[in-house]
């Protein structure tokens, strides 16, 4: 019986970051790009990337996945670092105006 090891890229929206009682670390959004077999493992991928950098108190809001290479900066390079097997976050400021939110580089996690 031949198994699928086929890993999939996934991406997940989410909010968090906050540490309880730290006034000035709010809420920051961010976006996750995982390689993973299944949804399910893709999730706890993603949760641990963002847990191992030090993020408190998130919560993904929802995801799925990404099957073609998104075509716009930053999101085409955290797709293909989670194609090359690693893990590709990109931050947003939420200090920054709403419709003016800061993109960062993904890092690898």
């Amino acid at each position: 019986m031949a198994f699928n090891l086929k890993r999939s890229v996934y991406m997940f929206l989410g909010q968090g970051g906050h540490k309880d009682g730290v006034d000035d670390n709010p809420d920051r959004g961010f976006v996750v790009f995982v390689s993973a077999r299944n949804p399910g493992a893709a999730h706890k991928e993603a949760e641990k990337a963002l847990g191992e950098r030090g993020w408190e108190n998130v919560e993904i809001l929802r995801g799925g996945e990404v099957s073609d290479k998104p075509d716009k900066k930053p999101h085409d390079d955290a797709w293909q670092e989670a194609r090359d097997g690693k893990r590709g976050i990109i931050v947003y400021d939420v200090k920054a105006e709403a419709s003016e939110a800061v993109e960062t580089s993904p890092r690898q996690a």
